[in-house]
């Protein structure tokens, strides 16, 4: 099994005199991140038991990767590694319902983005996404919109794919907004050209046929 092999990987690790602590936190990271895509595959099957057990496995992971990032000097912490944490943190509290939390690794994802560049890369965008998804949840899908707008004008055609088809969602609700909602979702599939395999590309092809002009 992966999650053994990581664990593996992580007891050599541990046992070292001088471990590399920026490995062994990216190590916890992707672990997490396994656990939390197992932990969705869970779901969609209806097992809920596992899913949930995966999400706690993924928390911990999560949780072991920070700690080890807060306690290197400030010199020293890879702000990018950080950011991705952060962001994995945020999708993982969302899935199971923490809404706060979510929210507020999504807003620690978001400062360090900002902190690196005033053009966010992938991850960034995926911070502005959630908290997008965030508001939305709470009701407030204008605020929702207006930042999806926003990271859209940021982002390259496929790096904003899935945030069109979440915006695409938000205006289907008002029948005035029903073609420029289609026209998001056609642009995000035209992104994903050639990706005969893609989940992202499944998820627009079943937006269109569910949302006939």
């Amino acid at each position: 099994k992966a999650e053994q092999r990581f664990e593996q990987v992580l007891s050599i690790m541990r046992k070292q005199k001088q471990p590399n602590l920026g490995l062994m936190a990216i190590t916890y990271n992707s672990r997490g991140h396994m656990l939390r895509m197992q932990a969705q595959e869970a779901a969609k099957a209806g097992d809920l038991a596992t899913a949930e057990r995966q999400r706690r496995k993924a928390f911990d992971d999560f949780t072991a990767s920070l700690e080890i990032y807060e306690h290197m000097p400030a010199d020293s912490q890879p702000t990018g590694r950080v950011k991705i944490v952060e962001l994995n943190f945020c999708m993982l509290e969302f899935d199971r319902g923490r809404i706060e939390e979510a929210a507020a690794h999504c807003k620690a994802a978001k400062a360090l983005q900002e902190q690196q560049s005033d053009e966010p890369d992938v991850h960034g965008l995926g911070a502005l996404q959630y908290l997008a998804r965030i508001e939305a949840y709470r009701g407030n899908e204008d605020d929702a919109i207006a930042m999806l707008r926003e990271a859209i004008a940021r982002g390259t055609p496929r790096m904003t794919a899935l945030m069109r088809i979440d915006l695409a969602s938000l205006l289907w609700e008002d029948r005035a907004h029903h073609e420029e909602a289609s026209t998001l979702v056609q642009e995000a599939r035209a992104s994903m050209e050639g990706e005969t395999n893609s989940e992202d590309r499944q998820k627009a092809d079943t937006w269109l046929r569910e949302h006939p002009l």
